[in-house]
């Protein structure tokens, strides 16, 4: 009971700082102290991001989510992490605002004579809200005409309306005659000359594992990744080679009629190289640990992926770092970090999986969070190291205290401050740590 309160305690003093820190940006923006950092990244690994993160509420509200995007947005060159608020906060609004309800994300790159625009629109079938309700929403520091929860759950929509114009974009929220909100943002990409003057990361994030099936892919996918590897769904082996600049790890694909058609196709493209477990649903012809039975165990799939892959080169694994953090923006801004500068990154979002990638990968270096949702940080780092020296850098939204201060440094981990270290200083600590051990 007792933990129990803690938690509720912990998650309110998260609360409350996430609202101060709103109305905050939206202050720096008021009096125009709040600038943009523009840089290149691919928006599509971004909308990815974003639906992980909003995809707990959905499923806990018992929604329909129907989703319609390009294959391939491609690259911008924008404010990450203020392009993530920009839409975060009206997915939030729409996932929590109703129950069972139907919710919409279109997303499309409109072409122009000489500038691109990103569209968004997200619509859903809550609540009946008035004209007067949705601009005070849309207003910072403006309080809505009644006391409804939707002053607590819309918080963020003055900030997206801020930021979205701050980017000159356009930021419309109107209601629906049915009910809900229908939400429409549109944001001018820069233009060729403006994409120049931002130097192109030196990394560009590449899946690890390339799926194509037709059966329940998303399952298995879903599996892949929760064990830390990076997962790109295709339709075709034509789509991955014309989207990807560099092989995968490996290729996972349904078994074809002429599988010797697909090994010349790869060859033809100079990926001779990449392994590729056939998946099948027949059992018996399963003798070689090239195949995997599909749909079936996901823990047999894994497996086979885990004996193909320690056949290759142990290479790329030296340049490894895992990531342990339950927020997806967190992990999002130090997988960029750490890609830009030419690593290979692993996530986790909880600490059993964590310790699983951990033990099972062996990564150079380990950047995790304190507080995760499942187990005390402390007591898994202290598990972990009791058997791997792994080099450990703990970022901590609270403020430690001396005694957890001091048995982290007697073990070797170092410790930064969330919103306090800047990129720079991340990638400097983190080569400082992986030399020291070469």
């Amino acid at each position: 009971m007792f933990a129990e309160d803690i938690d509720k305690i912990r998650r309110a003093g998260r609360h409350l700082v996430n609202r101060f820190n709103l109305l905050l940006d939206s202050a720096k923006i008021e009096i125009g102290s709040l600038s943009l950092q523009p840089e290149p990244f691919i928006f599509d690994a971004l909308l990815d991001n974003i639906l992980e993160e909003i995809s707990p509420l959905i499923h806990q509200h018992q929604h329909r989510f129907d989703i319609e995007r390009p294959a391939q947005v491609g690259m911008i060159v924008a404010d990450l992490n203020r392009l993530r608020q920009i839409f975060i906060y009206p997915l939030r609004f729409a996932a929590t605002t109703t129950m069972r309800g139907v919710i919409t994300l279109r997303v499309q790159r409109l072409s122009g004579d000489e500038i691109d625009t990103l569209e968004v629109i997200i619509t859903d079938t809550g609540p009946s809200l008035s004209s007067e309700h949705l601009n005070a929403l849309l207003t910072p520091f403006a309080v809505p005409p009644d006391t409804t929860r939707q002053l607590d759950e819309g918080c963020g929509l003055a900030l997206s309306r801020q930021l979205c114009e701050l980017m000159g974009g356009t930021f419309q929220a109107v209601p629906r005659t049915a009910g809900g909100v229908r939400f429409t943002i549109r944001i001018p990409l820069s233009t060729l000359r403006n994409a120049e003057e931002v130097s192109p990361p030196a990394y560009l994030p590449q899946p690890d594992l390339v799926l194509i099936t037709t059966t329940q892919a998303r399952v298995l996918q879903s599996a892949l990744e929760q064990f830390g590897w990076q997962v790109q769904s295709e339709a075709s082996l034509a789509h991955v080679l014309n989207r990807l600049y560099r092989p995968p790890a490996a290729i996972l694909m349904d078994v074809p009629e002429n599988r010797d058609l697909v090994v010349a196709t790869l060859q033809a493209a100079g990926w001779q190289d990449v392994p590729i477990i056939w998946l099948t649903d027949n059992v018996e012809s399963t003798g070689s640990t090239d195949y995997a039975v599909w749909p079936g165990e996901t823990e047999q799939v894994i497996q086979t992926v885990q004996v193909v892959l320690s056949r290759r080169s142990r290479t790329a694994m030296s340049r490894t770092i895992l990531v342990i953090d339950d927020e997806p923006p967190t992990r999002l801004m130090i997988r960029r970090a750490l890609e830009s500068d030419g690593w290979v990154v692993l996530e986790a979002n909880n600490g059993q999986i964590g310790a699983t990638i951990w033990r099972t990968n062996k990564p150079q270096l380990v950047i995790m969070d304190m507080t995760l949702p499942d187990v005390d940080g402390l007591v898994l780092l202290r598990e972990v190291r009791a058997d791997l020296e792994t080099p450990v850098i703990v970022v901590s939204e609270r403020t430690l205290r001396r005694e957890e201060l001091e048995l982290l440094a007697s073990i070797g981990a170092v410790v930064l401050q969330k919103g306090r270290y800047r990129r720079g200083d991340l990638l400097e600590l983190v080569r400082k740590l992986i030399w020291e051990r070469l």
